[in-house]
């Protein structure tokens, strides 16, 4: 009788163990897929601004069109519109928003335009007309109308197109080129 009851539990306990040992395989196996899924997603970021203009996303090294585009017209602004009196502190908030490769060749070329224009006491101001975006590239284009000011008189007005590009830094856009080009 004995032997009996101890047959019965070493088999209870065998079923036990092995069922215990698959669930216990099964979940490790769970718990694998699932870090190797979680480790394949990239975090999206949806950044809505003070004023909502329009809404956008950055995913991993993808920003959203909506997001350039927004960007490239503050940066657009902050580069083409130029006042003595402001020069300075547009220079400031640009370095802010520039890729560190990029940063010493703007900051260089800006400042001897800043004491050209000091020194002339001239002024730009652009006139956005047309923005095209590229997302894939990271660049954005910008047409428009540039005067060039010097007192009260617009001394010159042309047409002009400049391409911005952008690089993600941890989830920042930031400036990274800035080339002048032929309208089309």
């Amino acid at each position: 009788m004995n032997e009996l009851i101890r047959d019965n539990t070493l088999r209870s306990l065998t079923l036990q163990r092995n069922i215990f040992l698959a669930v216990l395989f099964l979940l490790l196996g769970l718990a694998i897929l699932l870090s190797s899924l979680l480790f394949q997603k990239s975090e999206r970021v949806i950044i809505m601004p003070p004023f909502i203009e329009k809404e956008f996303w950055v995913e991993g090294a993808n920003v959203s069109p909506s997001y350039l585009e927004q960007m490239g017209c503050f940066i657009g602004d902050l580069l083409l519109t130029r006042a003595p009196a402001t020069a300075d502190m547009q220079l400031t908030i640009l370095m802010r928003h520039t890729a560190p490769s990029f940063a010493h060749v703007l900051s260089q070329k800006l400042s001897e335009e800043v004491a050209k224009l000091k020194k002339d006491n001239a002024s730009y101001v652009f006139f956005r007309s047309k923005i095209f975006v590229n997302p894939q590239d990271k660049t954005i284009t910008i047409d428009g109308d540039r005067n060039l000011i010097v007192g009260d008189k617009v001394l010159s007005k042309l047409s002009e197109r400049y391409r911005l590009g952008f690089e993600n830094l941890g989830g920042r856009l930031l400036l990274s080129s800035i080339e002048r080009v032929e309208a089309k």
